[in-house]
């Protein structure tokens, strides 16, 4: 009987085992909690939808780190519990629900009747490495846009937040303080917008 195909098969085998003992566990971090909660709003106030546009990288779970300019790195073995085009939208959604300006918001691509229209233009959420040390940074653009159709309100977002170290577990902490800051910033300039539009 030829044993040659069962040692071979066996070696196969044995390969597959070691390399597979000797990759890193892959690694979910998980960011987004607002804590914001809305209770008691009135029917009567506008709805509001929200669509965001993000470079493919951001519209994935990916963790990326910037080494300059022209180059991101994607971490092989961990990710984010979800796409930051989501996590950003869903935290701009509690927080403007929050803020009892709207009756009602969504994040459906579904425009409802007679609602506002926020369009956010995601362009950084990632790690930046430089000479001076390491941060996390937060970019996107954003309009609103009022029912009949008119720009009403447009700004831009930028918050970076410097790391102590390049672990992913203190850049989950940094950006989940970023996004929270950011939306908390852009909810009172859009509620300062439809108090001067109501007059």
């Amino acid at each position: 009987m030829n044993k040659r195909p069962i040692l071979i098969l066996e070696f196969f085998l044995l390969s597959l085992i070691l390399t597979a003992c000797s990759m890193p566990e892959t690694k979910i971090y998980s960011i987004g909690y607002s804590g914001q909660t809305a209770s008691n709003i009135p029917q009567d106030k506008p709805k509001a939808y929200i669509t965001i546009n993000a470079p493919r990288h951001l519209s994935q779970p990916y963790i990326v780190y910037r080494t300059s300019l022209y180059e991101l790195t994607i971490s092989k073995y961990s990710k984010w519990d979800a796409p930051p085009s989501e996590t950003v939208r869903d935290i701009v959604k509690d927080s403007l629900l929050a803020s009892g300006g709207f009756g009602e918001v969504s994040g459906s691509l579904a425009a409802p009747a007679g609602a506002y229209h926020a369009k956010i233009d995601l362009k950084r959420f990632e790690r930046s490495d430089s000479a001076e040390g390491s941060s996390a940074e937060l970019l996107f653009d954003v309009s609103l846009i009022s029912p009949e159709g008119k720009e009403v309100h447009n700004q831009r977002i930028s918050k970076q937040v410097k790391l102590e170290d390049n672990a992913f577990r203190n850049l989950a902490k940094a950006l989940n303080s970023a996004v929270l800051e950011a939306a908390k910033e852009l909810t009172k300039r859009v509620s300062e917008t439809l108090s001067s539009t109501r007059r």
